[in-house]
């Protein structure tokens, strides 16, 4: 009998797909979720449970310090978000020198994986592949010729050569690139999973409608029985497990040509989490030899568009919120949710929550009426002639205020001196 939560590490939590599976974890009662990071990236603020000072992947002492880290923190999985990382977990894990399980396939496939050469050469003859150019063929390619690394992800290091010279300039400063077929037509994603006897159970082929750096930005499930098929094909001659997705773009014909294939979750694929398939969750329920269910509920009139997002990091410790009602906690007529969050967030960590309004009236009433009566452990209804820092306790509390009128902020900031914050900055103070 398995016994929940789990205890799961994404590394490194702060790339694309560390933070999808973030998004995808962290809020299961199965999961105890950590990051962990080389480098000081977006993770540490993404994660609540961040262990930092990790050797990076390359470094020999990165196996003797990343399962000390597992063991410190009685980690039993772990996530890679990276493609260098999965293949040197898969093969630690093969060689029995891991402390926790990754949630990885054989060394075999995921070195087969990270290598396009080795890719294209397995299904030449199977599925449409481009071909490769060698150094002494560029004078016979069609052009324009893609070249990129061998071992690549995310559009990293990718060159479009319009002609044999550019192709042959681009080869000698990057001797290990592939000169490959162009496929110029529209890119695709296929999100799958496969199950611990090797079935594929989910197929769910999208659009990569808009790509910014290589990245997936704006993405559409489609019909495509040639993806499926495609997918199925790779399903069969390797031994996926879990999460795993390919990468396809359509010919100057309109067939569609494997570009890639990677055994994890694709960054985009939080579009699967919108349609009830949750690739992160399954395949943790897979390892651990649960049978799962797969259904997504919403069909694919669903787009996902995605574009950056700031998390803060301010040097302000409280005990105490202050915060006003009219045009901060409702504003327009609805409720603030980023208030309102605020308000949740303090609650779970026990900080005092004041409501501070010179609404008049019934205050009760207006609360009930927008839900939010039972909220705050203090409500006060400041009059018109005084000042709100007037009710504002400065001595022995730490406090922060958040108000939308600049005069009552600069007021309380002047008198009392704790931090003041518009609406609009809310954002700042939430995890």
């Amino acid at each position: 009998m398995n016994a929940f939560p789990k205890r799961a590490l994404v590394f490194p939590c702060g790339s694309e797909i560390g933070l999808e599976l973030g998004r995808s974890l962290s809020v299961s009662a199965h999961v105890v979720l950590f990051g962990a990071s080389s480098v000081a990236d977006h993770g540490e603020f993404a994660f609540s449970r961040y262990i930092r000072g990790l050797p990076t992947a390359d470094d020999p002492a990165f196996p003797d310090a990343f399962n000390r880290a597992l063991g410190e923190n009685a980690i039993g999985y772990v996530f890679p978000a990276h493609d260098d990382v999965l293949t040197l977990l898969a093969r630690l894990q093969d060689d029995g020198a891991l402390a926790a399980e990754a949630l990885v396939p054989d060394s075999r496939t995921a070195s087969l994986c990270r290598s396009k050469r080795a890719t294209y050469a397995r299904f030449s003859g199977l599925l449409r592949t481009p071909a490769i150019y060698a150094m002494e063929t560029l004078g016979e390619a069609s052009y324009p010729v893609f070249l990129k690394p061998d071992a690549g992800q995310g559009g990293k290091g990718t060159f479009l050569a319009r002609d044999a010279r550019a192709a042959r300039e681009r080869l000698r400063e990057y001797p290990g690139h592939l000169a490959l077929e162009y496929f110029s037509g529209r890119e695709y994603t296929v999100d799958c999973f496969t199950d611990r006897r090797g079935a594929l159970r989910f197929c769910s082929p999208r659009l990569r409608s808009r790509v910014a750096n290589g990245i997936s930005v704006r993405t559409e499930p489609v019909e495509s029985p040639a993806l499926v098929r495609m997918a199925e094909t790779v399903n069969r001659e390797l031994a996926m497990r879990g999460a795993w997705f390919l990468q396809a773009r359509e010919d100057g014909n309109g067939e569609p040509g494997l570009l890639e294939i990677a055994p994890r979750i694709a960054g985009a694929s939080g579009i699967q989490r919108a349609r009830g398939v949750n690739l992160a969750l399954l395949s943790l329920y897979d390892r651990m030899d649960v049978d799962v269910e797969i259904a997504a509920t919403l069909g694919e009139d669903v787009v996902m568009d995605r574009a950056l997002a700031g998390k803060y990091a301010i040097p302000v410790a409280y005990d105490t919120l202050y915060i006003d009602l009219d045009d901060t906690l409702v504003v327009r007529g609805g409720v603030n949710l980023d208030a309102v969050r605020l308000v949740y967030q303090c609650l779970n960590r026990g900080i005092r929550v004041v409501l501070l309004t010179r609404r008049r009236g019934d205050v009760g009433a207006i609360l009930r009426r927008r839900r939010l009566a039972g909220l705050f452990d203090l409500v006060v209804e400041a009059p018109d002639d005084a000042p709100k820092s007037d009710f504002i306790e400065s001595e022995g509390e730490n406090a922060i205020f958040v108000d939308d009128s600049f005069a009552e902020r600069e007021d309380v900031r002047r008198k009392t001196g704790i931090p003041v914050f518009d609406p609009s900055a809310i954002e700042a103070l939430l995890d």
